[in-house]
């Protein structure tokens, strides 16, 4: 039987070799057959966050599940009422979709969520921040990311605005992380969810990595 602390070995692994092939297929020519496989990949790193986390109990997955309808929520809002975000639309290189939105954006918006609060989990005990830092860390993580994905993201046909990403989709986004943030701290508080740290700091690493190289290289 593997156990949590070989699980989330092998799962970082993974997470790598699936990000770094991907960076040197696109950067040798080979983006549109990569930038095609994004569902898959992304659908792969679903898969190893729950091969890292193992968590079989139940309020982790009400939980999740609350996140990522919130998140498909304030997605649709966003598309079809022009709020929070911009005017903006899903291309063909998120999987499928519900009325225009991916099942991979919701289950994106929950998998950063519990990875940034599970840093800022840790940074809370390192640098004894209290709540009122802890849970804005932890939306700003979210928020920087995305940050590394606009400029890229048209050209893998993930998702495109008009005409670019306002400073109201970076508010937005750190708004409502945030509010992420505070609803996994009102169920798991009482739980160190910073024994997931590994594999939270290694996935935000791997895509910042993966995201910062193609803007120098290809925007």
């Amino acid at each position: 039987m593997i156990s949590i602390r070989n699980s989330t070995h092998i799962a970082i692994f993974l997470l790598w070799l699936f990000h770094l092939s991907g960076m040197i297929g696109i950067l040798l020519g080979y983006e549109q057959w990569f930038y095609e496989k994004t569902p898959l990949n992304l659908s792969a790193c679903f898969a190893l966050f729950i091969l890292s986390f193992k968590r079989t109990d139940i309020k982790f997955w009400m939980v999740f599940l609350l996140l990522m309808f919130l998140g498909m929520s304030i997605e649709w809002l966003g598309v079809h009422k022009g709020w929070f975000f911009g005017t903006y639309s899903y291309g063909q290189n998120m999987g499928v979709k519900l009325d225009g939105i991916p099942f991979l954006i919701g289950i994106y918006w929950a998998v950063l969520a519990f990875c940034g609060y599970a840093i800022s989990s840790f940074l809370k005990q390192k640098m004894n921040w209290n709540t009122w830092i802890r849970l804005p860390f932890g939306g700003f993580l979210m928020t920087l990311l995305d940050a590394f994905l606009e400029p890229i993201a048209p050209l893998m046909d993930l998702w495109t605005f008009v005409p670019s990403a306002p400073l109201e989709n970076y508010l937005s986004w750190f708004v409502f992380g945030t509010a992420f943030q505070w609803i996994i701290h009102l169920n798991f508080k009482k739980e160190a969810l910073e024994k997931h740290l590994q594999f939270s700091t290694h996935l935000y690493a791997v895509q910042f990595i993966f995201f910062g190289v193609l803007i120098l290289a290809l925007v």
